[in-house]
């Protein structure tokens, strides 16, 4: 699965049900748009052509202009950390990292992949649900002292 770049073919057929990737179905041409998002549905928003856009099954944004050169990342300059190399989780300060720091409270799920949570905690006390992602290593770092000593 190719995260960058703009393919002209994909493995198979057009879409003509939406959905796109594993089931060897390319968007290039479909009605639905010609990105095929990371979640396998065929669209042209941002969602669909942005981080984790399926350049083997339709086009993709040129997505390398958007990758962090140097760890930084998010809303302060707009790089993403997904396919950088510096790790996979944009934090609340902007910098590129795996671990709970990164990845935990404030991560910028815009630019990651690996944020322990869609909702980011409130200061005023109140709690908001964490949502961990379906990996081991998540969660051993989530449970982690180190994690909670933020």
């Amino acid at each position: 699965m190719s995260s960058f770049g703009t393919c002209t073919t994909g493995a198979g057929s057009v879409s003509t049900d939406g959905s796109c990737g594993k089931n060897g179905k390319t968007c290039k041409g479909s009605t639905f748009g010609d990105c095929c998002s990371a979640n396998g549905f065929c669209g042209k928003s941002s969602d669909h052509c942005g981080t984790g856009c399926q350049g083997s099954f339709g086009t993709c944004n040129g997505a390398a202009d958007s990758l962090s050169k140097d760890g930084a990342c998010g809303s302060r300059n707009g790089k993403t950390c997904v396919g950088a190399g510096f790790g996979t989780c944009c934090s609340s300060t902007g910098y590129c990292g795996s671990t709970g720091s990164h990845c935990g409270q404030g991560c910028q799920t815009g630019f990651s992949s690996g944020c322990f949570t869609r909702n980011i905690p409130t200061n005023d006390g109140t709690c908001v649900p964490w949502l961990l992602r379906d990996n081991e290593r998540s969660l051993r770092i989530w449970l982690s002292a180190e994690f909670w000593k933020m």
